[in-house]
């Protein structure tokens, strides 16, 4: 009986072993099996964690420490935004925009 398999140097051999070697730890990360996913589950678990506390702590530096000179500027630029003014069909002026610096509460 003849053997059907094409004959493969050594390197060639160790490129196969080593394909063989990858498949077998990729088809053992990517099992579903219950009890080997246990660590990937936390794994997934705790980086998804670590994202929400790195976008929470941001939220909270932005939220505590404003910069005053954005404060300012963003103040100065809402105060000083011209809308332009409303006229009826005969080019009368129906509203203006007045600019004012103002707080007021309705009680």
């Amino acid at each position: 009986m003849q053997d059907t398999q094409p004959h493969l140097t050594t390197s060639e051999t160790e490129v196969v072993e080593k394909r063989v070697e990858w498949r077998k730890l990729l088809r053992e990360i990517f099992s579903t099996q219950i009890d080997k996913s246990a660590w990937r589950i936390r794994l997934v678990g705790f980086c998804f964690a670590m994202l929400f506390m790195l976008i929470g702590g941001r939220l909270v530096y932005l939220g505590t420490k404003p910069d005053p000179h954005s404060l300012k500027r963003a103040a100065a630029e809402a105060a000083s935004a011209a809308r332009p003014e409303i006229l009826d069909r005969n080019g009368e002026v129906l509203a203006a925009d007045i600019h004012t610096m103002s707080v007021s509460i309705d009680p």
